[in-house]
């Protein structure tokens, strides 16, 4: 019995010690003083964010933000302390630094957000912690290959080029250089269009982005979803300015594909996409919404009109002269946008009922041929007919 009541003391003493300790643990985290969050100090100057239209779209206390996650990730930081409690809106901010910076390529895109409480620290915060895919070596090193390739796009531009010309050399240039790979290595980067010449829609709006700042001329970044042949997919595509009026530009869905069934079928640019307006691509493309986006409501730039291949209406005579003419200069092709879908089918059936069999009979006799050969590709979303023709 004595030793019953000499265990149960043990266990209470014990017990008493155990709750001493606990006090005195807590005591001591009473101490440590709070500290501030170790929030990036920003280095860089505010005309960096010039022009960006995403930083402008964002209030005060938002671009503080922004410059801070711009600076972590210039800096590489695996973690990035932000002055924010809402980890859902700086993951947003985060996609806005993305969208205005093309040359920022050594992200795979994604980031976790994650807000604290000021347990440990004075203040509420967030912590991005951000997936970098190259070291600071390969980063430095993909920079100098970027660089290189920049370098050789802008020397090929002639000094006197005004600023239509220069989104179209650079429109062109991509076009010609640089293929649309879907299993493209880094293809949502612009490293993948510039280098590597293989990408996605990403890579090809960056690429332009990055080629028409350096240029001078403004450009942004876009997304949003686009439909074609009933199927709907999400896309990125750019926004310009020209002569103080936005425009469209998507070089993505401008790249040619090859037509292998119809030999006679030049694998030509399509110029649909080259500074184009609202109505224009209102029945492919949509916008991401939430954002301001500056109008496009000019037709001024479309490259049809300007190049004398844009019809109001379709005027038989004027169609068929302009088919002549084609033969005349022994043109390979002969384009015809019209402005709506009415006045192109109308078009299109004068030329299928009529105007064909007259210009491929004008054809036979101008260059006394035994047959003639030609095609002809028709695209009622984009109000086009296209003559392809054959002189042997």
């Amino acid at each position: 019995m004595e030793k019953a009541i000499k265990r149960g003391k043990e266990k209470l003493i014990g017990a008493a010690i155990l709750i001493m300790l606990l006090m005195i643990c807590t005591s001591c985290a009473l101490l440590v003083p709070k500290e501030a969050p170790p929030y990036m100090e920003i280095l860089v100057e505010d005309i960096v964010f010039e022009d960006k239209f995403y930083y402008e779209q964002l209030s005060d206390e938002d671009q503080i933000v922004y410059k801070e996650i711009y600076q972590g990730l210039m800096d590489q930081k695996e973690k990035i302390y932000v002055h924010s409690i809402d980890a859902e809106s700086v993951n947003k901010i985060f996609e806005n630094v993305i969208y205005d910076f093309a040359e920022i390529f050594w992200i795979d895109g994604t980031a976790v957000s994650t807000t604290f409480d000021d347990t440990y620290y004075s203040e509420y915060h967030t912590v991005i912690e951000v997936n970098y895919t190259y070291s600071d070596e390969e980063r430095a090193q993909k920079e100098t290959e970027i660089e290189s390739a920049v370098t050789e796009v802008i020397n090929g531009i002639p000094s006197e080029l005004n600023e239509y010309e220069k989104i179209r050399y650079v429109y062109e240039y991509l076009i010609n250089n640089v293929s649309y790979v879907e299993e493209a290595p880094d293809n949502q980067n612009l490293y993948s269009s510039l280098v590597r010449k293989e990408t996605v829609c990403a890579g090809y709006a960056k690429a332009t982005q990055y080629l028409l700042n350096r240029l001078g001329v403004y450009c942004t970044y876009v997304v949003g979803t686009t439909t074609r042949d009933g199927e709907t997919e999400n896309h990125a595509w750019n926004i310009v300015r020209c002569a103080g009026n936005y425009y469209y530009v998507d070089v993505t869905w401008a790249d040619p594909i090859v037509d292998e069934e119809n030999p006679l079928a030049v694998n030509e640019l399509a110029y649909d996409y080259l500074c184009c307006s609202q109505s224009d691509l209102a029945e492919t493309h949509v916008l991401q919404e939430g954002y301001d986006y500056p109008a496009c409501h000019s037709g001024d730039l479309n490259y049809y009109r300007l190049n004398d291949m844009f019809y109001e209406t379709a005027d038989e005579q004027q169609l068929l002269n302009k088919l002549r003419a084609s033969i005349d200069a022994k043109a390979e092709s002969v384009v015809f946008k019209f402005a709506d879908a009415a006045s192109y089918e109308y078009g299109r059936q004068l030329m299928l009922d009529k105007l064909m069999n007259s210009a491929a009979e004008y054809l036979c006799n101008r260059y006394r041929l035994n047959q003639v050969e030609y095609y002809y590709a028709e695209d009622a979303v984009l109000h086009k007919f296209a003559v392809y023709w054959s002189y042997e």
